[in-house]
């Protein structure tokens, strides 16, 4: 759950068929978007980067589980781009950004990811 400048809400979490999930509401309680991924997996936290962009992370479960970084354009819910983490992932695991980079962090690991590199 996120809240952002102008009052909207962000959720986070996964469909009835274990596929994450991203809303966004506006202060009246709105529905604004809703973004689901393609792929499962199911997300937990958010952060907004400084351009307005949504930073979720979770976890996907094709194959094996592993952690999950997704980036969303927090105008549209369209996805920019994703990273799968190569390892299991942490309830305390979250992504944030700075100066222009993501950094995924949980309890046993740090990791920066560039997206524009992949």
């Amino acid at each position: 759950l996120e809240l952002t400048i102008n009052g909207d809400v962000i959720v986070t979490g996964e469909t009835k068929n274990y596929y994450g999930l991203v809303v966004r509401y506006n202060n009246s309680g709105n529905v604004l978007w809703r973004s689901t991924d393609n792929h499962p997996s199911g997300f937990s936290n958010v952060n907004i980067d400084q351009d307005g962009n949504l930073l979720i992370s979770g976890y996907t479960a094709s194959g094996l589980v592993q952690g999950y970084v997704a980036k969303i354009d927090g105008g549209s819910g369209k996805f920019i781009g994703s990273y799968i983490l190569d390892r299991e992932p942490s309830q305390f695991f979250n992504a944030f950004s700075k100066n222009g980079f993501i950094y995924a962090a949980g309890d046993t690991l740090i990791k920066m990811i560039d997206f524009k590199s992949h």
